[in-house]
């Protein structure tokens, strides 16, 4: 690096990839090429050479692209409602399924397990991986971004029914957290009537609320009348 360069962040994440190089074929003929990594090289007793080393810090995967449950690159991302933080779907889901409706991060109860895809965070690693073509990420088995599974961590929600719903819609929603308290029932909620379990009246005039109504809601069955004027 020149004198009072500006050094490169990426160098700070740890190198973690496989990189795929056309290796110069041996003259015994074998044409098999292989998979170069530097952790590759220190099971041999090899020490890769200077330039090697900073290739691989420049083509690092960056931290805001790592999940923090699988400290790999993301693939199929998606951001927790109710906590707002962003996992690998398998492993967010797996963990809620070991572990109950806690956010890994904050170690904080939640009360939906509901994810959704963050599109700009596969954008970010579509673009990583279209700027480094040679690069398979670490932990990935090809360099294929799939489809987002369907998963969307609600099975829990149906089984819970209109409560579940009503749970669902209070994680969405900053102006229900405000009025409807983890330490209260569903049933006890302000402008909340339930009978026999299920959700027969909602009114929630003038409660601030913003953004679109889930689309759970229109599985109460039993609902009788929604009122939102003044939202």
């Amino acid at each position: 690096a020149q004198p009072g360069a500006t050094p490169d962040l990426r160098s700070m994440a740890p190198s973690k990839r496989r990189k795929t190089s056309a290796a110069s074929q041996p003259a015994s003929g074998n044409t098999t090429q292989g998979v170069r990594t530097r952790r590759s090289a220190s099971a041999r007793g090899d020490l890769p050479d200077a330039r090697d080393a900073d290739l691989a810090d420049l083509d690092a995967e960056p931290e805001e692209l790592m999940c923090p449950i699988t400290r790999t690159m993301f693939r199929d991302p998606v951001i927790v409602v109710e906590s707002g933080h962003t996992y690998e779907r398998s492993a967010i889901l797996s963990h809620f399924g070991r572990n109950g409706a806690k956010d890994p991060l904050t170690r904080r109860a939640l009360s939906s397990t509901k994810v959704y895809t963050i599109w700009v965070v596969r954008q970010f690693v579509q673009a990583w991986l279209d700027k480094h073509p040679n690069v398979t990420p670490d932990g990935w088995d090809s360099r294929e971004l799939p489809e987002p599974a369907k998963d969307d961590g609600t099975r829990s929600c149906d089984d819970e029914g209109d409560v579940g719903v009503l749970r669902t819609w209070r994680a969405m929603c900053p102006a229900l957290q405000e009025r409807w308290s983890v330490n209260e029932q569903p049933g006890e909620w302000e402008g909340v009537t339930m009978v026999h379990g299920r959700v027969v009246q909602l009114e929630l005039e003038e409660f601030g609320l913003t953004g679109a109504v889930p689309a759970e809601v229109g599985s109460l069955s039993a609902l009788m009348e929604l009122g939102l004027y003044e939202n």
